[in-house]
């Protein structure tokens, strides 16, 4: 708080919900800019007899693997026709890491075992950097971009994989929902008292992290796959309503025209002064 009002006049943040949260300790005007999409619109897409989902962030508690690797597997114990891909890297990117994530996958599945049998959907995991046509190539490659984060501020390869045309699931509290059309999936989420402050020195447990319920990320899951399998033009439809929709909020134009607006703004006040 005493940084904010000792060194800045104004801020600039990525969402409504950053811009709520900044303000309730800061009077200070504060703008709204999201980020702008750099993403090649061609597509690169294979056809696939499988319903594919995609999620993709570093692997930590807050990104909520846990959640939706273990929410995945448990309602989709006997599809084999759905799979799952994890795109993710480590704090350091080490071999070790990589590691120490594939033993955790091997655990969820142990969790998620009946009577000692496991999983029938498949998982597939890609770790480490990989080039910017590799991750284009993994956004059409997807049916739907699944995210079950313990918070956001702008939610980065949330909005690409809406912008590259995918429907999403994601939590209904965060950064995130300024741009997603109503039409995509939300999961019930609640806030919760954060139990990791230990991360850095700039947590504390007086924070909250937003808790996607499991259940109904298992609810919502199944409703997108069955959306997907029964109605494929309604499908396409949404889908399309969708990415027009993420395109015109996200649009070059809008952002540079709303930027341009904070800088003239600025610049008269300073010529009044």
């Amino acid at each position: 708080k005493d940084f904010f009002n000792t060194y800045f006049d104004e801020l600039i943040t990525f969402c409504k919900f950053q811009s709520k949260n900044i303000s309730e300790f800061k009077e200070k005007p504060i703008h709204v800019l999201p980020h702008l999409m750099m993403l090649p619109s061609k597509i690169n897409g294979t056809v696939s007899n499988k319903f594919r989902m995609l999620s993709m962030s570093q692997w930590s508690y807050r990104k909520g693997f846990d959640i939706l690797i273990q929410a995945f597997l448990c309602e989709f114990f006997n599809d084999e026709d759905v799979e799952l891909t994890i795109k993710t890297f480590g704090a350091n990117g080490t071999l070790k890491e990589k590691e120490t994530i594939i033993k955790e996958i091997q655990g969820y599945k142990l969790n998620c075992a009946r009577h000692k049998k496991l999983p029938k959907c498949q998982i597939k995991l890609w770790y480490g950097g990989v080039s910017s046509s590799a991750i284009n190539t993994l956004y059409d490659n997807t049916d739907l971009y699944v995210s079950t984060t313990r918070g956001e501020g702008f939610g980065l390869t949330v909005a690409e994989a809406l912008w590259k045309g995918k429907r999403v699931i994601v939590p209904d509290k965060g950064g995130h929902l300024d741009y997603i059309h109503d039409n995509n999936y939300f999961i019930k989420s609640r806030l919760e008292t954060l139990r990791c402050a230990g991360w850095s020195a700039n947590y504390s447990s007086e924070f909250k992290l937003i808790e996607p319920d499991f259940e109904d990320t298992r609810v919502k899951l199944r409703q997108a796959y069955n959306d997907f399998k029964n109605s494929k033009q309604e499908w396409a439809n949404k889908q399309k309503e969708s990415t027009i929709f993420t395109k015109n909020y996200l649009s070059e134009d809008i952002i540079k025209k709303k930027l341009e607006e904070i800088i003239k703004c600025q610049i008269n006040i300073d010529s009044v002064n």
